[in-house]
């Protein structure tokens, strides 16, 4: 069967000066017949079927800011609790907390950026053993739009301090 989901959300949100907005928000996310992978204990197989759903809570908050002529900057950090509605475990691979930093700085006369990022993650359940670390990966990002006409351009260096970290698999694995 289809899974089905119910959402709220609830965001506030508030510009202090021309600058700079901040918001926070909380969510609540119920799932029915969520639709999982499973062992087939006489078979071996993995196979698909709906468990009995899970459901999600969390606060969210948010600065951003756009300082100076094409400077931008913005911090995040979620809290969440993700978990299974029967038994009420936490669901594996579903992290507690979320951190990201985002800046933008300009370096040749607002046609070339430069884009740094911070993403923490913390340390989530695995199937059968214990949980992954909590880790930060760092990206570098150069881009210029609009370099000529119908060009934009960009090189990205991906978790550029070369972290290493893991991500928990599912039952294939």
């Amino acid at each position: 069967r289809p899974e089905t989901i119910k959402t709220g959300e609830l965001v506030f949100e508030k510009y202090l000066g021309d600058h700079v907005r901040v918001s926070a928000s909380g969510f609540v996310y119920r799932i029915k017949g969520l639709i999982s992978q499973q062992s087939n204990p006489e078979t071996g197989l993995i196979t698909f079927a709906n468990r009995a759903g899970a459901g999600s809570k969390g606060l969210e908050f948010e600065i951003d800011s756009k300082f100076g002529p094409g400077f931008e900057g913005k911090v995040s950090y979620t809290l969440q609790r993700t978990q299974d509605q029967a038994p009420k475990d936490t669901l594996t691979n579903s992290p507690r907390h979320l951190g990201k930093l985002n800046v933008i700085a300009p370096l040749f006369k607002r046609r070339v950026f430069a884009g740094f990022e911070l993403q923490y993650t913390s340390q989530r359940r695995t199937l059968i053993g214990p949980d992954t670390p909590a880790f930060v990966l760092s990206n570098l990002t150069l881009f210029g739009p609009k370099l000529t006409k119908g060009l934009d351009a960009s090189f990205g260096v991906y978790n550029l301090f070369n972290q290493k970290y893991a991500d928990p698999g599912g039952e294939e694995h």
